[in-house]
């Protein structure tokens, strides 16, 4: 089975002493975050687990939470009712952490990427060869453990340009493209 974590936030007005679970946007703005894991199909957006998600900043004193254990948390609680196979995750979730937790755990994960200065050079160099997609193996390496996967480099969906996403799967140059698609379409219209 399919399963999506993404995160919602919801605005905060009142009061924020002694709640320690509503994080500042900034230092004027303030909100209740949380993360949804969801099965994936039609007609289906069934949320099956819920955790809170706290942010540490500059201007209070919360302790923010560690991605990763939000994530195996919300996993971990889903594979109590169901198989989870795939996990698609919000670019928030781009984390080697995030990543390892999600392998050890025995899921697959489908997750963009941040564009940093060593994937802008790959797509750079992309443009300049005149690829439109790329594969590129590297290891996680983290404390809790490592393993292979790879960053798919294909066209974006909604601009021009490339996306880059991260996957513990086998996929190759020839269906990066079509394999990312089931990002873009985990939502029904």
């Amino acid at each position: 089975m399919t399963a999506a974590i993404d995160v919602t936030t919801v605005p905060y007005y009142a009061n924020v002493e002694g709640m320690p679970m509503v994080s500042g946007l900034t230092p004027e703005d303030r909100a209740f975050k949380f993360a949804t894991l969801s099965i994936v199909g039609k007609n289906i957006p069934l949320v099956l687990a819920v955790e809170p998600v706290r942010e540490s900043s500059a201007w209070d004193d919360n302790p923010s939470n560690q991605v990763h254990r939000v994530v195996r948390r919300l996993v971990k609680r889903a594979k109590e009712h169901v198989q989870i196979e795939t996990v698609l995750c919000d670019r928030e979730f781009d984390s080697m952490r995030v990543f390892q937790t999600l392998s050890n755990l025995g899921v697959n994960y489908l997750i963009p990427k941040r564009i940093t200065s060593t994937e802008r050079e790959t797509i750079d160099t992309m443009e300049a060869d005149g690829q439109k997609v790329a594969v590129e193996n590297v290891i996680v390496d983290v404390e809790t453990g490592s393993h292979p996967m790879r960053f798919l480099y294909v066209p974006s969906t909604k601009s021009d340009g490339t996306t880059v996403f991260a996957t513990n799967l086998r996929v190759g140059p020839d269906e990066a493209e079509s394999f990312c698609r089931r990002y873009s379409r985990r939502w029904p219209d």
